[in-house]
C-alpha cells in the first residue's frame, strides 16, 4: 500500500514544504523587523509566532490538541521542559501553547535562514555541543532574564529521540532552573514524530498527517532542590513525563 501511495506522499511533501517556506518568509521577515524595533515579546502580542506555528502544523496535516493549559503560569518566568522527537515540536509549541517564551537551541540552528536570524536577535539560549563553557555562559546570561519573568522552552533530552520513550535527561536545564530558583513545567508531546519523523528532512514523505497531542503538566518547584538531591529530583520529573507519554500514546492509538 505504501508504494501505491508514495506518489501522493511525495506530492504532499512538496506542497507542505512550499507552504512552510512561504509562511516562514512572509511571517519571519516582519517578525525580525518587529523584534528589532520593539523587542521579542512584541511578536507574541501580534500573534506572529502563533500564526506561523499553526500554518506549519496545518500545512503538514497535523491537528494539535493541547491539554493542561490551566498549568501555564502567567505571573512569573518558568522553565518548560518539553519532550523532543520531531522538527514539528517547535511549531506545535509556539502555535498552540499560550504564553510568551523563548527557546534553548543548538548553535547550528543559527545557519537556518530567517529562523537563525530570529534566534540571533532574540534571547535564545545557544547551546554549543562542542564547547561546554560557552553553553554555561549562555545559561548564565539567560538566568537573569528568567528571574525577571522571561520563560524558556528547553528539551532536557538534548536532541530528538524516536518519540516512543524519553531519552536520558541532560543536567543543564535543571541546573539553570535551580540557579534561578525557577519553577519547572513539563510538556509532553506525542504524534509529531508520526507526522514528521526525525529521520526525515522533508515533511510527509511517509505520512498523510495526523493528531499531535501536547500535555502540559502541573508546576514543579525547585525550592528544595540541592546538588545532593538533584539527580533524584530529575528522575522524578522524567518519571512524570514518561507516565504522561504512555497516556498520550494510548490516547492517540485509541482514536486513530
Amino acid at each position: 500500500m505504501y508504494y501505491i501511495l508514495r506518489p501522493f506522499y511525495i506530492l504532499r511533501s512538496i506542497l507542505s514544504t512550499l507552504i512552510v517556506l512561504l509562511a516562514t518568509l512572509l511571517i519571519g521577515v516582519p517578525a525580525v523587523i518587529v523584534i528589532l524595533l520593539f523587542g521579542y515579546k512584541a511578536i507574541f502580542k501580534l500573534g506572529l509566532p502563533q500564526l506561523w506555528g499553526k500554518i506549519f502544523c496545518l500545512g503538514l496535516g497535523a491537528w494539535v490538541e493541547v491539554s493542561g493549559k490551566e498549568n501555564i503560569s502567567k505571573e512569573k518566568g518558568v522553565v518548560y521542559l518539553f519532550s523532543h522527537s520531531s522538527y514539528l515540536d517547535i511549531p506545535a509549541l509556539v502555535g498552540y501553547v499560550p504564553g510568551v517564551f523563548n527557546f534553548a537551541a543548538s548553535a547550528f540552528v543559527q545557519r537556518y535562514p530567517i529562523v537563525g536570524t530570529v534566534m540571533k536577535i532574540s534571547d535564545t539560549i545557544v547551546i554549543y555541543r562542542d564547547d561546554r563553557e560557552k553553553s554555561i555562559a549562555e545559561y548564565k546570561k539567560a538566568e537573569e532574564r528568567l528571574k525577571k519573568g522571561s520563560s524558556y522552552m528547553i528539551a532536557p533530552e538534548g536532541g530528538r529521540n524516536d518519540g516512543e520513550e524519553l531519552a536520558d535527561f541532560k543536567s543543564g536545564p535543571f541546573i539553570f532552573a535551580m540557579s534561578a530558583k525557577a519553577t519547572l513545567v513539563p510538556v509532553v508531546i506525542y504524534g509529531a514524530n508520526k507526522v514528521f519523523p526525525r529521520q526525515q528532512y522533508f515533511p510527509s514523505l511517509s505520512s498523510m498527517g495526523g493528531r499531535v497531542l501536547v500535555d502540559i503538566l502541573p508546576e514543579i518547584s525547585t525550592a528544595d532542590w540541592t546538588e545532593e538531591n538533584r539527580k533524584e529530583k530529575v528522575k522524578e520529573v522524567r518519571d512524570l513525563m514518561s507516565e504522561s507519554l504512555v497516556r498520550l500514546i494510548s490516547k492517540r492509538n485509541l482514536r486513530q
